[in-house]
């Protein structure tokens, strides 16, 4: 039987991602007695995204395997990102259904950007030359930095007050309002946690869980539902010339934005780089020497488009599977639309024109990653969407609606996945859930 806690929080986060680090940091400062809850570990820095298995087990509903990077530590997926930023543009806002524009997350925009340290980079004059070629807008790559190096979870105050290794696995409601929160060590430990509040910041498929292994899927319509995420295809570009010298070769922000917005997808440019620093240990598996590698260089072309929202596409719990705490195994659900491979065929085209806009005479394009159809998980958001109807699981400032005391400060509220990297439209969001916690919550 789990113990009950007499002591009673003003908050309880679930989740030390980066928005729940920026959540708890806002609300540490507003005199607010909160707890954050992390399920997985405590890191030293930047490190490759790690997962163990036997506790975090998700399955699609065909039971095939799922390509999908995640991370469970403090820091999330920040732990081994690297840290491109950017404002999603209004047709983002206008397309996806969003209950507000650019406008209104402006100054939560600029907010993120000074707690991360974001910094723009340096466009090169081929970027430019092949962006008027292609007659296509184009900006500089921008990216959280703190002395020159990628931003990780250590920079953050609240990394520090993380409780590690407690898994967060229901919520207990009274009347309308959450008490209490389940939580379970990694030793085995179940206890109810109370709190006057609690904010999901545990990512769409985790707070989605959380939510349904609750029973609240009764109280909260369509949670877990309009599951929506970033295809993505990466090329890259090697040519027989050595690269530009960086500017400052840790900032490592040389490179550039093509945003085809109005068809939902961006092609990022990454380099040129030396072949030796963008391709590491795969020189030998390829049989480049080192002489060799030394006048060649090497630019990456990714792109991802956002999946149209669609009801086939979900997260629901398993009936009969459970992982090694005993919880439900959730259920991924993945359906690819044809307006979608229409899109990801578009985008394709698009990475090609830019690369061969950009290419020298003796370049060699090659395809380096393409999602496979419905078992590719990346940037997922609209597990429980905000709106301004009642029928919207949350208020525009990712308040539950069916409980009132429970905020989502992570993508799940997104009602689209915008069409380049979330991170500092989540932290944005962030923001708002964090202000209208101390507004509604008097201290």
């Amino acid at each position: 039987m789990a113990k009950q806690s007499s002591l009673l929080h003003d908050a309880v986060i679930v989740g030390a991602g980066p928005a729940g680090l920026l959540v708890y940091e806002q609300l540490a400062a507003a005199a607010f007695n909160t707890v954050l809850l992390e399920a997985g570990t405590r890191v030293a820095g930047k490190i490759a995204p790690v997962s163990d298995p036997a506790v975090w087990t998700y399955r699609s509903h065909r039971g095939d395997a799922l390509e999908w990077l995640r991370t469970h530590a403090v820091g999330g997926r920040t732990v081994g990102w690297g840290g491109l930023c950017f404002r999603f543009p209004d047709v983002v806002f206008e397309k996806g259904g969003w209950p507000y524009g650019a406008r209104t997350l402006a100054p939560y925009y600029r907010t993120a950007e000074a707690w991360l340290g974001v910094v723009e980079g340096r466009l090169h004059e081929q970027h430019r030359r092949a962006a008027r070629r292609l007659g296509r807008p184009i900006m500089p790559l921008r990216g959280a930095r703190r002395e020159g190096k990628v931003w990780i979870a250590g920079h953050a105050a609240g990394a520090r007050a993380a409780r590690v290794k407690h898994v967060a696995c229901a919520i207990a409601c009274n009347g309308g309002r959450a008490v209490a929160v389940r939580v379970r060590r990694r030793d085995g430990e179940d206890h109810w946690m109370r709190a006057r509040s609690f904010v999901l910041a545990a990512g769409p498929i985790e707070s989605a869980r959380l939510l349904l292994a609750s029973g609240l899927d009764r109280a909260v319509p369509h949670v877990g539902r309009g599951l929506v995420r970033h295809p993505t295809v990466s090329y890259m570009l090697v040519e027989p010339y050595p690269a530009p010298a960086a500017i400052n070769p840790h900032d490592l922000l040389d490179g550039a934005l093509v945003p085809f917005a109005e068809h939902g997808y961006a092609v990022e440019i990454v380099g040129p780089l030396p072949m030796a620093e963008a391709m590491h240990g795969e020189l030998k598996e390829r049989g480049v020497s080192g002489s060799v590698a030394a006048n060649m260089r090497v630019t990456h072309v990714n792109a991802m488009t956002e999946t149209e929202p669609n009801g086939a596409s979900s997260v629901t719990l398993s009936r009969t599977d459970v992982d090694a705490l005993g919880r439900a195994v959730p259920v991924i659900r993945l359906a690819t639309t044809r307006k979608d491979r229409e899109s990801i065929a578009r985008m394709k085209a698009s990475c090609i024109a830019i690369a061969e806009a950009i290419a020298q005479p003796g370049a060699e394009l090659l395809l380096i990653e393409e999602p496979a159809p419905n078992r590719y998980l990346f940037h997922e958001a609209g597990t429980c969407v905000m709106g301004v109807g009642a029928e919207a699981p949350c208020t525009p400032w990712g308040r539950l609606r069916a409980v009132d005391n429970v905020w989502i400060a992570d993508a799940s509220v997104f009602p689209s996945a915008g069409d380049r990297h979330p991170t500092l439209t989540v932290l944005a969001h962030a923001l708002r859930v964090a202000r209208d916690m101390q507004q509604r919550l008097p201290r």
